[in-house]
């Protein structure tokens, strides 16, 4: 299984004065918070696992494709 974990907030963060990697959060925790408000994941980005792409879940059935897949197939390590 996929670790869960959210970068935690820092109300004094200012990225454009730091440019560190003080952001993110992992995959399944990405999954948890979208289907939240009904959304699916369809894809991440291949070249680098960085970018994961949802979509709502009422256009699932354009992405037949997608209908049984376990989630973890789109982790792109």
């Amino acid at each position: 299984s996929y670790s869960e974990w959210v970068m935690p907030y820092d109300v004094n963060f200012n990225w454009k004065e730091s440019r560190s990697m003080y952001f993110g959060a992992s995959f399944n925790s990405f999954i948890k918070l979208f289907n939240s408000f009904n959304y699916i994941p369809i894809c991440c980005n291949t070249d680098t696992g960085v970018n994961l792409f949802f979509v709502k879940k009422e256009y699932s059935n354009l992405f037949k494709e997608l209908e049984n897949i376990d989630q973890t197939f789109l982790f792109e390590p």
